[in-house]
């Protein structure tokens, strides 16, 4: 039986707190971070968005009851009760293919431990693509000892299916950055060449990762090999003085900079045009060019 991740636990706030939000540039809710909130020193400093959960003892027991719940909810079959009644409305060879795709599917992630995947710790970040129009987007999680190695082969093998699926040029390419091993999807064709979109799977021990975009990938391999040639959100001014303000946490922290989203929402109408030239010239000859944001 799969074994799920059971239900963290995250910052609650009330509608006041989300408007604080909207109004005050750099808002965290968080205090001084305790040793646990290890993966933030390997986050960007440019990040306009974080949540990072650490392993809190005191809440086993809350996190054991949902992973019951969760084995209940597969034990009872309802997942295969839908998905029979949605392949019933379906054509014989349409049924017959899209069955193959789900027990494929199925197998894939069935494949990762997810519950050992986050177990001590998972962070999530997004920031402004430095390259192109659009956003990066950074995931990193430090699971139980020893547990990296088979969830970077079961996470890697989602990677190859999602190449092929994606078929013509794009391809899987392998390669060591710094100690660390790396396993990429370059896209070469279409809009998302147009962004400069690539999805870069990594992993360091049992740190793993997930990057969009070469330049994000870049980043965050500098910081953990301690060679870093920027700063990281840890070592951020703003990040520091946001998390002073508020109690010490102790399972999760939510980080939003409005500050920096609206300048950097401003830098990206500015790219617009830009790109847009960009992309005709790549294009030129064809009738008409399109930019997808």
């Amino acid at each position: 039986m799969t074994r799920f991740p059971a239900k963290r636990s995250m910052c609650r706030t009330t509608p006041t707190a989300f408007l604080l939000l909207a109004l005050l540039p750099g808002v965290c809710l968080a205090g001084d971070l305790p040793k646990e909130f290890s993966l933030g020193a390997y986050v960007p400093e440019d990040v306009m968005f974080l949540v990072h959960h650490a392993r809190n003892p005191e809440r086993e027991w809350i996190d054991d009851a949902w992973g019951e719940v969760f084995e209940a909810a597969q034990a009872s079959g309802v997942v295969g009760d839908f998905t029979s009644m949605l392949l019933s409305s379906m054509e014989a060879d349409d049924a017959s293919d899209a069955r193959e795709g789900i027990e494929k599917a199925t197998k894939l992630i069935q494949a990762v431990d997810w519950s050992a995947l986050t177990a001590r710790e998972y962070v999530f970040a997004e920031r402004m693509a430095s390259c192109c129009v659009g956003y990066e987007y950074i995931f990193l999680t430090r699971g139980t000892a020893g547990s990296g190695e088979s969830n970077f082969a079961a996470l890697s093998a989602i990677l190859d299916e999602i190449a092929s699926l994606a078929g013509g040029d794009v391809q899987v390419a392998e390669m060591n950055l710094g100690g660390m091993m790396v396993r990429s999807i370059p896209f070469r064709s279409g809009k998302l060449e147009d962004l400069g979109f690539s999805i870069e799977l990594f992993r360091q021990g049992d740190v793993l990762g997930v990057a969009t975009g070469q330049k994000a990938l870049t980043d965050v391999a500098g910081l953990l090999s301690g060679k870093p040639q920027i700063k990281s959100i840890t070592q951020s001014k703003r990040f520091a003085s946001a998390i002073s303000k508020v109690p010490t946490p102790r399972d999760s922290i939510t980080y939003f900079d409005v500050k920096r989203f609206v300048g950097n929402f401003g830098s990206m109408l500015d790219k617009i045009p830009q790109k847009r030239r960009q992309v005709e010239n790549r294009h030129d000859g064809e009738s008409e060019a399109t930019i997808a944001i």
